[in-house]
């Protein structure tokens, strides 16, 4: 059940929101009586035209609905509707009321247009109601009421009536009615009172509109409750009906094991297509009539290399409930046939499809790309499912899918990620596809899948094609699992001949050299030629007949580029607005799930001379209980003097006269499962809340006094851990660790890295004191950055790593985190006092370029409300940069640089590659900075920095390179290790049961992995790295914070060049000087480590022969460089 109103939802909120802020856009929807909406700006992003379509217009307007509507909108009705609707309103927002009440009733009025146009029937008929002496609505309809006339008024009647078959009798001479038993009539009764005054008649005429609106909600819900059980009533009915269906005819035929052959028949029409295939090449001489079939392309599948079309089995593909002019096997095409909308697959009998496709191997999915549409037709999800190879309606919707996704409206080929653990290893994917977002079908054009792709290990199989085949002619061969093999064993030659094959397909005649499998696709790759449709390469694998000059039409975005990115933003919104509504029963139980988990409280009072007192509550006690403790222990000549209790940072008074505070129990003031509050008295003069005065408690809770120990930490052996490193005197604590023994006199040190990655990586592979290896065992690092400083690594936010919230929390900007990481730093400080005043330093790497400058201005202005709070005020001393994110903007042309000339390696891509990317530099520079920096538009900023994405960033994920280090290589799977498969490492290590008892993981924590998918989504779709820190940067740097940002120089995807650009480029007092400072060499021993440009408090630095992870590949001079900047010595 869902609440509706009278007015119209969408479009209320729509124009409120391009009111504030307005943009262009096309959109269309459709109420739940079939009546149509369009709300677009044609002309301008401030000219609007709303435009309605409904089937009862003629007899509407009959009755005054245009009267009406001149009355209710005056010229904002246009005088000529737009195509395929009958009215449209033209609303130009640069003429809208101001805001405030005056705005929010003019965008009601245009949310009332179905309303208003339903009303004028209703209200001639209370015009001339109003003329009549009759008390009753109309005297036939008294009639209706016989038993109501002996009553003393007949303003008893009963008000709703309903009769089924036989109409009432005021439209009995009504043509058209149909009297049958499923013909039902609802009959309203009014009386004088219900529209006597306009006020009451608007409101009568609204209640019955509403009453209409739900009666076609819960016939929509009602169509798709029967479909879904007629469906699996019958679903036994019609596997009985398709097993004795008659099998088509068929060319292909089974040999004795049940392989699948080609027959003579369609032999002669492959080798006939095969020899078109070769006459359409040049001819001009005999090599190229005799080249070999890989030596080059033949229109084959081009697009990702990780593409897995090539290797599924088309011809056991299995589509269900599809119309029989639409096979299954259309809607999974090649790749460059992603776009073509002429040919799709659409649902038989209600909107519900399911499809299987087999693999020719063992496949690893990577992400699923569909496309559907239009509008009404696409689906609202899909349900996905790994080796279910008998799944049907009637129980496919009670089993459980490996992964799920809702599909936004839209007629662009979205792509969705799916779950590695979920989909690595797989014989065949189903696609189940429950509903449609409004139409009675579903449609899909493109299926795509991306993956790796493993040949099945099975030995070959050589068959003779027998028209009479006699099993008394062969023998069985020991060893070959019950497959018949010729009785002639094959030469040494020929098995030599076959063994590039792992499967070799049977012959269709001995003398034929060449398998099915390649008549096959040279038969596809002739139609393909024959079709002669003009498809412009992806990027990456360049025509190199294509022209170089690029038209500058090519770089504007098109409708469906602005759509698609406005669909993906808007589906996390979706899933919101779709989750299904839960019963207050159902609510209640789920809440008191998750207060089982924390009974109790622990609450720790706080005092100005740091004593604490401490007691467990039970979690559903309110604060007054907290509070009464509280007084019952201070002395008794202070009891009748007011306190508060708050926390901090930032400060928040928990006053039990705050009604927002009193009536929730410690649960839900997320005050479990144990938080510090601080003691003030509110009067002022008493003078008990000194920091060097005793506490106010009574002698005997004083003399009870204990040294209470530091909430969660503990310290742990080394000893305690699977395979501790060597020397084994390091110690770890699940709260912070000593670096050494002297560590009273040592700054510290967080680190921190991308959203969605976790420190343990830094942690791990680079500078902590030990290192995971690949044999599941831990090494000591000499180069670890912890001798000169203590290092506490985070993962933040919420989400990443083996970090978990109590209540839900999720972080989607780093504004947001730098909220979290400001009062972590506080708290820290202000439990561990023998660290309070020590030099603070922060260090990120990659996204750590946009984290750290805004969290530390974060600490920075945190601290004017510590020293307000009596708190010591964190000493913020530098910050310090490995390969940064920091400056989308100059990253878009040092990406070209990085790949196409030699400013760190030598060119990489080939010249046409490099030649489209640098036409698109411009138009790429030019969107981003009208989308995402002079006006931050969200939707036209995701379209201009996905046009970027494809065409600057696509050649070089598709090259094969390390994009952390383009010296090298991609070892392994980037989206899986990075290109550095000690990741995968270090996560089995963590995910160890002894581990994460050691490190006390919570039970409710999931698996360790690298990166959090849900956190990168959510920074994703706020599109958080399009936002520019330079001016963050900037303020830290007047307010004397030492800032560093140091380079690898052979990173590709944050490098050197546009970290140089940056420092470069920033507005500060000390810019001039800066530009003005010598790049000269830095030296570690005897050699060079890098370069280096220092003025003031701003330092930049490369490292030679160091990517991404510079403390991985150059330890020693990252160390080298560390400590020099913690001593504040030149580099």
């Amino acid at each position: 059940m869902i609440l509706l109103e009278a007015h119209n939802v969408i479009i209320q909120s729509t124009i409120s929101e391009k009111l504030i802020k307005p943009s262009s856009f096309d959109v269309q929807f459709v109420d739940y009586d079939g009546v149509r909406f369009h709300l677009s700006t044609p002309q301008s992003k401030t000219a609007l035209l709303l435009s309605m379509h409904i089937r009862c217009w003629a007899e509407l307007a009959q009755h005054g609905a245009l009267d009406v509507l001149k009355r209710e909108y005056g010229s904002l009705l246009a005088s000529q509707a737009e195509p395929e609707y009958n009215v449209s309103l033209e609303i130009d927002l640069n003429e809208a009321p101001p805001e405030g009440e005056a705005r929010d009733l003019f965008v009601k009025s245009l949310a009332l247009l179905k309303r208003n146009v339903l009303a004028a029937p209703f209200e001639r008929a209370f015009q001339t109601q109003r003329s009549l002496e009759a008390s009753a609505s109309g005297n036939r309809l008294q009639q209706e009421f016989v038993d109501a006339r002996r009553l003393s008024t007949l303003q008893n009647a009963p008000q709703v009536l309903y009769t089924n078959r036989d109409p009432p009798l005021e439209l009995r001479n009504v043509p058209g009615l149909k009297n049958s038993d499923d013909v039902g009539y609802v009959t309203f009764v009014l009386f004088p009172r219900h529209f006597n005054r306009p006020d009451i008649a608007y409101s009568t005429i609204s209640h019955i509109q509403l009453f209409r609106d739900y009666l076609h909600y819960h016939i929509k819900c009602s169509k798709a409750y029967m479909h879904s059980r007629m469906r699996y009533r019958v679903s036994e009915f019609q596997k009985v009906l398709n097993r004795a269906k008659s099998e088509a005819s068929s060319l292909e035929r089974k040999t004795v094991s049940g392989r699948t052959m080609v027959s003579r028949f369609k032999q002669v029409e492959l080798l006939k297509l095969n020899m078109q295939h070769h006459e359409g090449h040049d001819d001009s001489s005999s090599e190229s009539r005799n080249h070999s079939h890989d030596d080059h392309e033949h229109a084959t599948e081009t697009g990702p290399a990780d593409n897995l079309y090539p290797h599924i089995d088309l011809s056991n593909v299995v589509a269900l409930n599809v119309s029989d002019d639409t096979p299954g096997v259309k809607a999974i095409k090649p790749w460059h046939e992603r776009l073509n909308e002429d040919v799709w697959i659409e649902s038989d009998a209600d909107d519900q499809i399911i499809i299987r496709i087999p693999f020719s191997g063992s496949v690893k999915l990577r992400s699923v790309l569909l496309k559907s549409g239009p509008e009404d037709y696409t689906p609202s999800r899909v349900c996905l499912f790994a080796n279910e190879d008998n799944a049907d309606f009637s129980d496919i919707s009670e089993k459980e899918p490996a992964q799920e996704f809702s599909i936004p409206r839209g007629r662009g080929v979205g792509e969705y990620a799916v779950k590695a653990s979920k989909f690595s290893t797989i014989s065949s994917l189903s696609l189940f596809f429950p509903e449609s977002q409004g139409a009675e079908t579903v449609r899909i054009s493109f299926i795509g899948l991306r993956g790796s792709w493993t040949e099945r290990k099975r030995d070959p199989v050589i068959t003779v094609y027998e028209s009479q085949a006699n099993l008394a002619d062969h023998d069985k061969i020991q060893g070959t699992d019950g497959e018949l093999k010729t009785e002639k064993q094959l030469s040494p030659q020929d098995q030599d001949g076959r063994s590039a094959s792992a499967e070799v397909p049977e012959a269709l005649e001995q003398t034929d050299v060449e398998s099915s499998h390649e008549l096959i696709e040279r038969t596809e790759n002739a139609e393909k030629l024959d079709k002669k449709k003009s498809v412009a390469p992806p990027v990456g694998i360049p025509d190199s007949t294509q022209a170089t000059n690029i038209p500058s039409d090519f770089f504007e975005p098109t409708a469906a580029d602005l759509k698609t990115a406005q669909a993906l933003l808007s589906s996390r919104a979706k899933a919101y607005q779709e989750t299904p509504l839960l019963t207050k029963k159902l609510r209640d139980e789920k809440v008191q799930e998750r207060r089982k988990r924390w009974p109790t409280a622990t609450i720790r009072i706080k005092f100005a001379n740091r004593f604490l007192l401490e007691k467990a509550f039970p979690s559903t006690d309110r604060i007054k209980s907290v509070y009464a403790f509280v007084r019952a222990c201070l002395r008794e000549d202070i009891r009748i003097h007011k306190f508060v209790l708050y926390q901090t940072p930032p400060r928040k008074d928990l006053k039990v006269s705050d009604p927002l505070v009193k009536e929730k129990s410690l649960y839900d003031l997320q005050l479990v499962p144990q938080s510090i509050l601080y003691f003030h008295f509110l009067e002022e003069g008493i003078g008990l809340d000194l920091p060097l005065e005793p506490p106010p408690l009574l002698p005997e809770i004083l003399a009870q006094g204990i040294e209470l120990p530091t909430p969660q930490v503990e310290q742990v052996s080394s000893s305690d851990l699977p395979n501790p490193p060597s020397p084994s005197n390091v110690a770890s604590h699940s709260g912070s660790r000593s670096a050494a023994a002297t560590d009273n006199k040592l700054s510290k040190l967080l680190r921190l890295t991308s959203p969605g990655a976790t420190s343990a990586l830094g942690l791990f592979m680079e500078l902590g004191p030990c290192h995971i290896q690949e044999t599941n065992t831990t090494q000591f690092n000499p180069y670890s950055w912890n001798s000169k400083a203590n290092i506490f690594f985070v993962d933040q936010p919420i989400g990443v790593g083996f970090s978990y919230g109590d209540y839900e929390e999720h972080v989607s900007t780093t504004e947001e985190a730098a909220a979290d990481i400001a009062a972590f730093v506080s708290i820290f400080f202000e439990n561990f006092g023998q660290f309070k005043g020590r030099g603070f330093h922060m260090a990120g790497e990659s996204y750590g370029g946009r984290y750290i400058l805004i969290f530390a201005s974060a600490i920075y202005d945190q601290n004017a409300g510590l020293i307000e709070a009596g708190l010591t005020p964190i000493n913020l001393k530098s910050v310090m940069i490995g390969n940064g994110w920091s400056d989308f903007y100059r990253m878009i042309p040092s990406y070209f640089d990085l790949a196409c000339t030699s400013a760190s390696v030598a060119p990489f891509l080939n010249i046409s590659t490099c030649i489209r990317m640098n036409q698109a530099i411009s138009r790429c520079k030019q969107w981003a900075e009208a989308a995402c920096i002079n006006t931050f538009d969200t939707i036209n900023c995701a379209a201009a920095m996905n046009f970027c994405s494809n065409e600057l960033e696509e050649p070089v994920f598709l090259s094969g390179k390390n994009l952390h280090d383009v010296s090298k290589d991609c070892d392994g799977v980037l989206l899986d290790t990075l290109c550095y498969p000690i990741t995968t490492s270090i996560q089995a290590y963590l995910d160890q049961p002894n581990v994460r008892k050691t490190l006390g993981v919570d039970v409710s924590v999931g698996g360790f992995k690298s990166v959090s998918p849900a956190v990168s989504s959510a920074f994703g779709l706020t599109l958080d790295r399009y936002h520019l820190t330079q001016h963050w940067t900037a303020m830290l740097l007047e307010r004397n914070v030492r800032t560093l940002i140091y380079v690898g120089e052979y990173d590709w995807i944050c490098n050197w060049i546009d970290n140089d650009a940056f420092t470069l480029a920033m507005e500060w007092s000390g810019q001039k000087a800066f530009a003005a400072a010598q790049l000269r060499d830095w030296v570690v021993g005897s050699h060079t480590a890098g370069k280096v440009r220092t003025a003031g408090p701003l330092t930049f630095a490369t490292i030679k022969e160091a990517g991404h992870m510079v403390p991985y590949d150059k330890p020693i001079e990252a160390l080298a460089l560390v400590n020099r900047w913690l001593k504040e010595q030149p580099l």
